[in-house]
């Protein structure tokens, strides 16, 4: 069973750890702010033990974890906790953030931990060829060049058992959120120049969002299937899931939360009925999103599956090399 500490302790818990106040805006991850750190756990912890767990229940032998650009490794930690492994890989470029991972593992009980600091994409993987059982990368690879993507994914296939599993998420360039957060959702905004769409940015006095808005490389779900096409993946599957969503409105995200009372998660396979419930989520997201939401549902009616999969905004890829 995951063990999850009480959000606020587990806060204090990280400063302790760290020697820091997060809260000290002079500190390099005051960024992470305290709802932060209590929302990346929870999320962790959540998607997980509701989503992920009958999926990890499959990988044998199931021994060692990579979580790539993991930051606090909250998700590999869970999933290493979950299936009982034996040794937890830990690659990030930030030094804060894989100091943190390395405290925060040193508490794991008989399990042989690795923390290497790399350039995701440029550097090669420090292992060996079909060493890796579950590999992992949450909410990070748009942080990545197309060519980076692609020599990542190169890496990862040489590294993962064929009998593993890369699971990785995505914030999908097909749905308007994605590109142009700030703008209505209107379909020529999906072909809006980037640098009108800074100046109307910081005509609206969001100029402090502009650094995180121009680090982010957002592709469409396409262009990843394209890519894990070109490295020979051999069965791809996607997951739409509620449980990567915040649920509690934070400093640096601009939409509202969404409610994750109940987890939900399809896979093109699943049930209409399920399918429907999933898109559901969006009725209480923005004017956009509940516009989105009806499209969607409406297109499902009419047995047209596959179009509300490839524009739903945050996708988790499942992948087997």
């Amino acid at each position: 069973m995951v063990h999850v500490m009480n959000y606020d302790k587990q806060f204090q818990h990280l400063e302790h750890l760290l020697d820091i106040d997060l809260r000290d805006q002079q500190h390099p991850l005051h960024i992470y702010t305290n709802e932060y750190w209590h929302a990346r756990e929870k999320i962790a912890e959540r998607f997980i033990k509701w989503e992920l767990s009958n999926y990890l229940s499959i990988i044998k032998p199931s021994n060692t974890v990579l979580d790539l650009a993991c930051g606090g490794a909250f998700f590999g930690r869970n999933i290493v906790q979950l299936i009982d492994a034996s040794k937890f890989c830990c690659i990030d470029i930030n030094p804060r953030q894989l100091n943190l991972a390395r405290k925060l593992n040193s508490e794991l009980i008989d399990v042989e931990t690795y923390e290497a600091q790399l350039n995701l994409g440029k550097d090669p993987l420090p292992f060996a060829s079909n060493s890796i059982d579950i590999a992992i990368m949450i909410n990070s690879i748009y942080y990545l060049s197309d060519s980076q993507k692609i020599k990542l994914f190169k890496e990862v296939s040489r590294c993962v058992r064929p009998s593993g599993r890369f699971i990785f998420s995505i914030e999908n360039s097909l749905y308007w959120r994605n590109t142009h957060p700030y703008l209505p959702p209107l379909a020529f905004f999906w072909l809006y120049p980037h640098r009108i769409a800074e100046k109307i940015l910081i005509k609206k006095g969001l100029s402090e969002k502009l650094p995180k808005f121009n680090l982010h490389h957002h592709c469409s779900v396409l262009t990843y299937l394209r890519f894990l096409r070109e490295v020979q993946a051999e069965k791809v599957t996607l997951l739409l899931t509620n449980t990567l969503e915040y649920d509690e409105k934070l400093d640096d995200h601009a939409t509202p939360p969404f409610p994750n009372n109940d987890p939900i998660g399809v896979t093109i396979n699943s049930r209409k009925k399920e399918i429907i419930n999933y898109f559901n989520i969006f009725q209480h997201g923005t004017l956009g999103d509940k516009i989105y939401s009806k499209i969607a549902k409406s297109m499902i009616h009419l047995g047209l599956y596959k179009l509300p999969f490839l524009t739903a905004p945050r996708i988790v890829f499942l992948v087997q090399f």
